[in-house]
C-alpha cells in the first residue's frame, strides 16, 4: 500500500506539478474605433522576486456611462500556429451586478478600486501603488496540457448618457509555464 501511495504521489507531482503564471506587463487596448470608457495605458503589472505580481499606475474614466454595462469576457490560447477559444467564454448582461464578486477573474482589479459600484463618473481616477495582485485568479496547479500562451479579452458594451452605445476592448496576455 505504501508503494502504491508513493507511486500515485510521484505521478500526481509530475502530471500536476506546480506551474507559474507569467502575465504581460500592460493591459492593452484592442478597440476598433478608438472609443474608450477608461484609460488603462498607465497601468502595468510589476513582477517582483520571481514570485509576486503588483499592480502599478493610474486608471482614469474618460466617459460617463449608464447601466447596464454588458461585457463579453473570454480567453484564447495559442495552439498549432493560431489562436483558439479556451478555458472561458462568458457574456455578462450587467457587469455592475457582479463587479464586486471576490471569486471572479476581474477581482484582481476591482479589489483595489475605491469605488466598487457602477456607474463610474467621468474623470474618476484610481491610483495603483504596488498593489498586491492575488495569485488565485487561476488555479495554482495545472496539468501539462495547460502550458502555453494565452490572452484575455474584455469586450464591454456601454450606454452613454445620450443613449449611444459604444464598445471598448481590453486585452491582457499571459503564459503558463511548468516548473
Amino acid at each position: 500500500m505504501k508503494v502504491l501511495t508513493a507511486f500515485v504521489i510521484i505521478i500526481f507531482t509530475r502530471v500536476y506539478g506546480k506551474s507559474l503564471l507569467l502575465m504581460g506587463e500592460k493591459v492593452t487596448d484592442c478597440t476598433k474605433d478608438g472609443a474608450k470608457f477608461g484609460n488603462w495605458s498607465r497601468v502595468q503589472f510589476e513582477y517582483v522576486n520571481d514570485t509576486t505580481y503588483y499592480l502599478n499606475g493610474i486608471f482614469k474614466v474618460e466617459r460617463k456611462i449608464k447601466k447596464p454595462w454588458k461585457m463579453h469576457y473570454y480567453i484564447e490560447r495559442f495552439d498549432r500556429g493560431s489562436w483558439h477559444m479556451a478555458i472561458m467564454d462568458r457574456v455578462i448582461p450587467d457587469f455592475c451586478k457582479v463587479m464586486a464578486d471576490p471569486k471572479a477573474p476581474w477581482s484582481v482589479f476591482v479589489n483595489h478600486l475605491r469605488q466598487k459600484q457602477c456607474p463610474f463618473e467621468e474623470g474618476y481616477e484610481q491610483k495603483f501603488d504596488m498593489e498586491y495582485v492575488k495569485e488565485s485568479i487561476l488555479p495554482e496547479y495545472y496539468g501539462l496540457g495547460m502550458m502555453g500562451q494565452y490572452r484575455v479579452f474584455c469586450v464591454s458594451h456601454f450606454l452613454e448618457q445620450d443613449g449611444n452605445i459604444f464598445e471598448e476592448c481590453l486585452k491582457l496576455t499571459f503564459d503558463i509555464v511548468y516548473l
